[in-house]
């Protein structure tokens, strides 16, 4: 299959107003910012706490709602006509939230906030042909190279500081195998190796396309970054 990054409609045409949608929280932000909350594996909804956000006067309804207090790398805010859409390929373990979305003062019932339990980092990047150069937080300054055999040995390097310098781990190359999954949904977390986010099968995206689903569009993700080669 081939696959395509998801992202948030930009076009103010369609959103109403500049990106994004939704620039504050009504009440609370949530638990949605707590460090890795959601990066590796499900969530325990019993600590869980759901944000709700405000949108923009001048934005208009979409069926995925952009927000700069939750982002796509983790998580989406959708309606039920999507979340339904979805549910009807093939995901594999997921979690959703009915999340209030204001708009003038309204309350609105018909969006959820989604995630996807578990990335495919391990499954379609290849590790092992790939060097990570360890740069100085901010700068270009490389202080050395390795390897890692997983997406948690990447991490672990992200969160070793060196000298009491965090370094950030940024490959030349980023080597993909897509084909390693059958799922029509995907997220790849940990956005210094390049890519992050949700991405989605050819035959979900024409489906999407086919309902006229609001609020989205697709980049092929051999144009998400320069780096990605798809073997």
């Amino acid at each position: 299959m081939k696959y395509y990054t998801l992202k948030n409609s930009y076009q103010s045409k369609e959103i109403g107003r500049k990106f994004p949608q939704s620039i504050k929280f009504m009440t609370r932000m949530g638990s949605i910012q707590e460090d890795g909350i959601g990066q590796f594996g499900p969530i325990n909804e019993k600590k869980f706490v759901v944000p709700d956000i405000e949108l923009s006067k001048s934005a208009k309804l979409t069926c995925l709602i952009s927000s700069a207090g939750v982002g796509g790398a983790r998580f989406l805010i959708m309606t039920k006509d999507l979340l339904s859409t979805l549910q009807e390929f093939n995901l594999g373990p997921h979690q959703f939230w009915p999340i209030d979305v204001w708009r003038k003062g309204n309350k609105l019932e018909d969006y959820f906030l989604f995630h996807l339990s578990y990335p495919s980092n391990d499954e379609w990047i290849d590790f092992s042909k790939t060097i990570f150069h360890l740069k100085v937080n901010g700068t270009d300054e490389v202080v050395d190279s390795k390897r890692v055999n997983n997406i948690s040995e990447l991490w672990n390097l992200l969160h070793t500081p060196v000298d009491g310098k965090i370094l950030i781990p940024t490959p030349k190359d980023l080597f993909i195998h897509p084909n390693k999954t059958s799922n029509d949904l995907v997220r790849i977390t940990f956005w210094s190796h390049g890519i992050n986010g949700y991405f989605v099968s050819d035959r979900l995206k024409e489906e999407i396309e086919k309902r006229k689903l609001t609020g989205m569009h697709f980049i092929p993700l051999k144009e998400v970054d320069n780096r990605v080669i798809l073997i």
